[in-house]
């Protein structure tokens, strides 16, 4: 009967280990959130500094490969990235998207087609030299795989291991998406409302700005835009950042000037400021 007692008691004590452990992953989940949220609602209603300090934040976070990758400290395999996507986009815009993508996947069965013909050409070369040369050619076959001649296959990986995704750091990932998705939906019922008119005055003049944008160029050449820009203009942030800077907070500065004028003059949009 002891033992089962304490069987018991060892149990209903892993329970309320594994309770507590679930507890503390979503404090700090909900802790995480919150966070997020409030450095989202300091840069979209303060100061120009704190919006620029709040855009450092979000470049210390950028991945590190992500980040030399767009600062060019590996220029070839930037500019073969680059080229790439171009080239993708280009046959995106004169193709069919599924012309596009059964082409990408014939490109691709093509190449591990010819790197395991490749292997398999060469291992069968070195055992007829093995079958041939006897002991000798032993001896030669092991000082060239010490010396390194004997590379793995690049696909090894993925041959003798599937594929695994991190499920936690997924739903992570996935949560704090989730509360970025929900305030931006707050924030464009909040414009569609009219809960504030200034914003609302806002939206309505960038949609009225997008109809003239889309009538000179389609979203293939705003995507190209976009993925030159993201290419270049982090390097050339990087090299004149402190001018860059200075012109944004006086642009900000302005726009706050502006901004703060047009409240004063509508005597129904003084309720928030922006």
């Amino acid at each position: 009967m002891s033992n089962e007692a304490d069987d018991i008691v060892s149990t209903t004590d892993a329970a309320g280990d594994s309770a507590a452990m679930s507890d503390g992953s979503d404090r700090e989940l909900q802790e995480q959130r919150k966070q997020l949220l409030q450095q989202k609602q300091q840069a979209c209603g303060s100061t120009p500094a704190a919006m620029l300090l709040y855009c450092g934040y979000l470049a210390e976070r950028t991945h590190p490969r992500l980040k030399s990758l767009l600062l060019w400290t590996e220029p070839r395999l930037t500019g073969a990235v680059l080229v790439m996507s171009l080239a993708l986009l280009w046959a995106v815009a004169t193709r069919s998207f599924i012309s596009v993508l059964a082409y990408v996947g014939l490109a691709a069965l093509m190449c591990v087609c010819a790197i395991r013909l490749y292997r398999f050409v060469r291992l069968r070369r070195r055992q007829q030299q093995r079958e041939a040369g006897g002991a000798g050619t032993d001896n030669e076959e092991n000082d060239d795989e010490a010396a390194g001649l004997d590379e793995p296959l690049p696909l090894r990986c993925l041959l003798h291991a599937p594929v695994r995704l991190p499920r936690q750091q997924l739903i992570q990932w996935l949560d704090r998406r989730l509360a970025s998705l929900e305030q931006s939906a707050n924030y464009m019922l909040c414009l569609m409302l009219c809960r504030d008119p200034v914003r609302t005055l806002k939206l309505f003049c960038c949609l009225i700005g997008l109809t003239y944008i889309g009538a000179w160029m389609n979203a293939t050449t705003l995507i190209g835009l976009a993925l030159i820009g993201l290419f270049s203009l982090p390097k050339l942030y990087s090299m004149q950042h402190a001018q860059v800077d200075a012109a944004l907070a006086n642009l900000l500065n302005r726009y706050h000037e502006v901004n703060a004028r047009i409240r004063a003059a509508m005597p129904f949009g003084k309720q928030k400021a922006n």
